[in-house]
């Protein structure tokens, strides 16, 4: 687990949440997003490490906002 859990977990995990959704917001802002000929039908999980899931394999096209 990458932050821990419990009373001692990471001091700094709101931190890195608000840190990733930053990310995510400027990579929306700044990328298009758009299935491609070997974007599958459905999405592949595979149960991972203490419920924590993780997509197997998918293929996304990428193209940048200009504005």
């Amino acid at each position: 687990m990458p932050f821990g859990m419990g009373p001692r977990n990471c001091i700094a995990i709101r931190f890195a949440k608000e840190e990733l959704k930053l990310v995510l917001c400027t990579l929306v802002k700044q990328f298009r997003f758009f299935s491609v000929k070997e974007t599958g039908d459905k999405i592949k999980i595979s149960d991972g490490y203490n419920a924590v899931n993780s997509i197997v394999d998918i293929t996304v096209g990428l193209a940048s906002r200009d504005e």
